[in-house]
């Protein structure tokens, strides 16, 4: 085995894996359980990822909100105002 990588696409080393991946449950295991192999033979296994959880914050409600007070609302939740677009309504 040249390559092993996890679920996300990260180069994992085949004979000494990350501690990060050592409590993480086995998802998949090749050959089978009940196979006999020799006793040299390999068995391949595949992990779950330990992800990393981002932290995230509540968007707040902007409805009704002038464009102004919308990004001060924004920015108080440490957010920042993408793109905007202004239309025309009648009243």
């Amino acid at each position: 085995m040249d390559r092993v990588l996890d679920v996300v696409g990260r180069d994992v080393a085949p004979a000494n894996p990350d501690p990060a991946y050592a409590n993480q449950p086995v998802l998949l295991q090749h050959p089978d359980a009940g196979v006999a192999v020799p006793p040299e033979g390999r068995v391949q296994l595949v992990v779950s990822a330990a992800l990393q959880a981002e932290a995230a914050v509540e968007v707040p409600s902007l409805a009704g909100l002038t464009l102004a007070e919308a990004q001060k609302a924004l920015e108080n939740v440490g957010l920042k105002l993408g793109k905007s677009v202004t239309t025309q309504t009648r009243v």
